[in-house]
């Protein structure tokens, strides 16, 4: 009998693990909204998918670069969600795989930067690899809500003068 009971435990146990790693891949994207709404940043989301290397070329250069990563850990919360990996998202009104999540955002180019506003409104979308200046150009635009007032061409231009 303590050998059946063993392996009940065993078998429990297992289970309990395989959920809780299924589970690891999903994101509640609206905890981060809470934390967004209680310090006015933004999120910013980079949607990737596997194989891509222009993908990686861009998460690897955002995490290298000092500048681009202390500015993001700063003054926004971020998610890398790769649309090929298993997982829900949750957001909003929205819940699904990650791939739906991404067309749901209106987005099928990989990679694309998307900055959501405490409203859970995107302010601003970058569909492809831009270099770190660019990159920093469009998180300083993004920080100083200067979305609201011009184009970033416009805000590109009145930085270099």
């Amino acid at each position: 009998m303590n050998n059946f009971k063993n392996i009940i435990i065993k078998l429990f146990l297992t289970i309990m693990l395989v959920q809780a790693s299924l589970n690891a891949n999903d994101k509640n994207l609206d905890l981060i909204m809470e934390q967004i709404k209680e310090t006015d940043k933004h999120l910013f989301i980079l949607l990737t998918k596997t194989g891509c290397s222009w993908c990686d070329k861009m998460k690897k250069s955002i995490l290298k670069d000092d500048n681009t990563r202390l500015l993001l850990e700063k003054d926004f919360l971020f998610e890398f969600i790769n649309i090929s990996k298993t997982g829900t998202i949750t957001f909003k009104d929205f819940e699904g795989t990650k791939h739906k999540f991404s067309k749901y955002l209106g987005h099928n180019f990989y990679p694309t930067s998307v900055f959501i506003n405490k409203d859970y409104e995107i302010v601003f979308s970058q569909p492809g690899i831009v270099n770190n200046k660019r990159f920093l150009l469009i998180l300083e635009f993004i920080k100083s809500k200067s979305y609201l007032k011009c184009s970033l061409q416009e805000y590109i231009d009145e930085q270099e003068f």
